[in-house]
């Protein structure tokens, strides 16, 4: 779940330095494979860590768990931007948005462990 989530932020955040490192002659990810590949593949690597959360919040994590899931779902108008044009990515103000949802998800996991509600 966490490798495919951050995998995939990972790739959508190489795009929006790509003008950068093709004026620098560097030979990354984006500028060798291209952005619509590299797209792709991180939209397929978020999808595979949201499906393998879900599919543990049913198997292995009590159900709570993925009403956790859901919650954390709130924020993602925030996300609109980095996920239809991550060259325009504002990485300031994305940095908070992701380091506070970051936090807020893992203090709902450790909140949802220690009291657990039902």
């Amino acid at each position: 779940f966490i490798l495919g989530i951050q995998f995939g932020g990972f790739g959508l955040y190489r795009m929006a330095s790509k003008e950068h490192e093709e004026k620098l002659g560097m030979k990354s990810s984006v500028v060798v494979y291209g952005e619509r590949k590299l797209k792709r593949l991180a939209y397929l690597s978020l999808a595979i860590g949201a499906l393998s959360y879900i599919a543990a919040s049913f198997t292995v994590l009590p159900l709570r768990y993925l009403a956790l899931g859901i919650t954390m779902l709130l924020p993602a108008p925030l996300y609109k931007t980095a996920l239809k044009r991550p060259q325009a990515i504002d990485m300031n103000k994305m940095y908070w948005v992701i380091y506070v949802h970051y936090l807020c998800f893992i203090a709902g996991f450790l909140l949802l462990y220690l009291f657990p509600v039902f």
